[in-house]
C-alpha cells in the first residue's frame, strides 16, 4: 500500500506472506481489524509514513522478524488489545542488526500501545519512541530469548516530550545464554537506554528478569513511581558508563515502589557510575 488512505481491513486472514503481510509506506488512516496474520517471511506489518494507522484486535504469530514494525513517521499510531506470539523465535531467520526479532516497534509521536498480550518475543518485546506516547496496560511474558541486552519494554538514544509506561505487567525475560559460557544475561524487565530522558514509569508489576526489573542507563529525567519489582536479578539498576560517558544519570525520581528480592543473591538496588556523582541521581523515598 503506498499512497492510498482510509483502506479498513476486517476479519482476514493472512498466512505466508514471503516478506510481509503488510507493506505500507505514505499512506494514512489505514486500520487493521479481527485480523490474524500467521507466519510471515519477515514482518508482518512494515509501515514508513502512515500516519494514524491502527491496528487493533488482531493476532499475529510466528513473524520470523519483528511484527509490528513502525518507522518515526508512523504518528498517532493505535496499537490495541492485539496478541502477539513466536515473533522471531527461529534464529538466524530474521534481520540483522539491532533493532530486529521484536514483537512491536513504534517510534511515531503521539501514539498509543494498550492493552497487547506479548508472549515468546526473540528480543525486546516493545521498542518505542517518540513525543507523547503511551505504553499502557500491556502484559509481556518471556522475551529475549534468541537475543540479550534488551527489555521487555526498551527505549534508548531518544529525548522528546513525555512519555508514559504505566500498568504494564511484565515476566521471564529468561537471556540467550546458549553459545557463551558467560553467566551475565542481560535482560531487563524496564530499559531506559542511553540518553533517553523525559519518562514516567509508574504502576508495572515486573518480576523474573534476569538482570535488572528496571535498568536506568545513562538516562536522564526519568519519574519511577507505584510499581512492584519482584524475583529479579536486580529489582532497580542505575548504571552510569563510558558506553554513554556525555550522559550521566540524573532527575532521577524514585518513590513509593516496592522492591522484592525473592532469593539470596538478588539485590534490591544497584548504583554505578565512572564518576564520583551518585549523590547527584537523584531521590529516593517512600519505598
Amino acid at each position: 500500500i503506498s499512497g492510498y488512505n482510509y483502506l479498513s481491513f476486517n476479519n482476514i486472514l493472512f498466512k505466508g506472506g514471503n516478506l510481509s503481510a503488510f507493506k505500507m509506506s505514505s499512506s494514512q488512516n489505514i486500520q487493521i481489524q479481527n485480523c490474524d496474520i500467521d507466519m510471515s517471511g519477515t514482518d508482518a506489518i512494515d509501515a514508513s509514513g502512515c500516519n494514524n494507522f491502527s491496528i487493533q484486535n488482531s493476532t499475529i504469530n510466528h513473524t520470523l522478524n519483528e511484527a509490528i514494525n513502525l518507522d518515526g513517521g508512523c504518528t498517532n499510531a493505535l496499537i490495541k488489545a492485539n496478541i502477539i506470539r513466536n515473533t522471531g523465535m527461529i534464529p538466524g531467520m530474521g534481520k540483522s542488526g539491532t533493532g530486529t526479532y521484536e514483537a512491536i516497534t513504534s517510534f511515531g509521536a503521539n501514539s498509543t500501545i494498550q492493552f497487547n498480550e506479548i508472549d515468546s518475543t526473540a528480543y525486546d518485546g516493545i521498542y518505542f519512541g517518540g513525543s507523547g506516547t503511551t505504553v499502557a496496560k500491556n502484559l509481556i511474558n518471556y522475551f529475549c530469548l534468541i537475543k540479550d541486552d534488551g527489555g521487555g519494554i526498551y527505549t534508548g538514544d531518544i529525548s522528546a516530550n513525555i512519555r508514559n509506561v504505566t500498568g504494564n505487567t511484565i515476566l521471564n525475560g529468561l537471556g540467550a545464554s546458549s553459545g557463551t559460557n558467560s553467566t551475565f544475561l542481560p535482560v531487563e524487565g524496564i530499559y531506559m537506554d542511553d540518553s533517553s530522558t523525559n519518562y514516567n514509569i509508574s504502576n508495572n508489576t515486573v518480576a523474573n528478569c534476569a538482570d535488572g526489573g528496571i535498568k536506568v542507563h545513562n538516562a536522564q529525567g526519568i519519574k519511577i513511581e507505584y510499581n512492584d519489582l519482584y524475583g529479579n536479578g536486580t529489582q532497580l539498576i542505575m548504571a552510569h558508563d563510558n558506553v554513554a560517558a556525555n550522559s550521566p544519570i540524573r532527575n532521577v525520581f524514585f518513590d513509593n515502589n516496592i522492591m522484592f528480592s525473592s532469593v539470596p543473591g538478588q539485590f534490591a538496588l544497584n548504583l554505578s557510575t565512572i564518576a564520583n556523582d551518585i549523590q547527584n541521581f537523584g531521590t529516593f523515598s517512600n519505598n
